[in-house]
């Protein structure tokens, strides 16, 4: 099968299938599995962290690019993440702050700042198919599961409000897995920049790691801590860790 196809494919399955995954499970999952999802949020940032440090940092290297050049794309990676969810964190905030439909309008600002997320994180694994020669046995596949299973929160946090706000639940469900279909934009982006020569290459895997940095940092292990404070979730993280350590020795 073509590579692109399969790009679409997993970056689809990560996507949609994570968010999807995350509204059907809104108006069922209950306060006590708070730790089960610390637990798992924290095990996949390690995970991801690892694969970012040892995988794609190392990729990057090897294309021969300059390290500050490097170091430049990822802190541009970075804080284009960055910047876009501040921007869509202030919507959301004056959105929650309106009497009038607030709830509905708090749910569809949560969309929109998952959809723009969702584009440089899927850069990654389009950047890392493309460096690794394919999907089968690469890093990329890994990064897709766990990228999902971080879209599974996500999905119940832009579900819940338009629930609330009176939407009919196969509609919120749809609407809710749609926000995650950014991602197939950003695997293919990735597999586009990526494909056009070593230096291609090397921005994609670059600005690819500098996102997926902030995601893990000022996202998942937050929202990890947030929602189970204590101890072991510091200690998934670190078999998050050993795991794709393991995984990138046996590449």
């Amino acid at each position: 099968m073509n590579m692109l196809i399969m790009i679409i494919v997993l970056t689809a399955l990560s996507g949609i299938g994570g968010t999807g995954i995350g509204a059907a499970l809104s108006s069922t999952v209950k306060k006590s599995s708070n730790k089960a999802m610390s637990l798992l949020l924290s095990f996949a940032s390690g995970t991801m962290i690892s694969i970012v440090c040892l995988d794609l940092f190392h990729d990057a290297l090897e294309t021969g690019m300059s390290k500050g050049g490097i170091a430049l794309f990822v802190i541009i990676g970075f804080l284009t993440v960055y910047l876009l969810e501040r921007v869509m964190d202030e919507k959301a905030k004056r959105a929650k702050s309106r009497m009038s439909r607030k709830m509905m309008t708090a749910g569809i600002a949560m969309m929109f700042a998952v959809a723009c997320h969702n584009i440089p994180v899927g850069m990654t694994i389009g950047a890392s198919a493309i460096s690794h020669g394919g999907l089968i046995g690469s890093p990329a596949m890994t990064l897709a599961v766990f990228i999902g299973i971080h879209n599974v929160p996500e999905g119940m946090a832009i579900c819940a409000p338009l629930l609330a706000a009176g939407m009919t639940r196969g509609k919120a469900v749809l609407l809710t897995a749609l926000s995650g279909a950014a991602i197939v934009v950003g695997g293919i982006l990735g597999y586009w920049i990526g494909d056009m020569g070593q230096m291609g290459l090397a921005v994609s895997l670059s600005f690819a790691s500098g996102a997926m940095l902030y995601v893990n940092f000022g996202e998942i292990l937050p929202e990890s801590n947030a929602l189970y404070r204590g101890k072991t979730p510091a200690f998934f993280t670190v078999l998050g860790i050993l795991l794709g350590m393991m995984f990138m020795h046996t590449h």
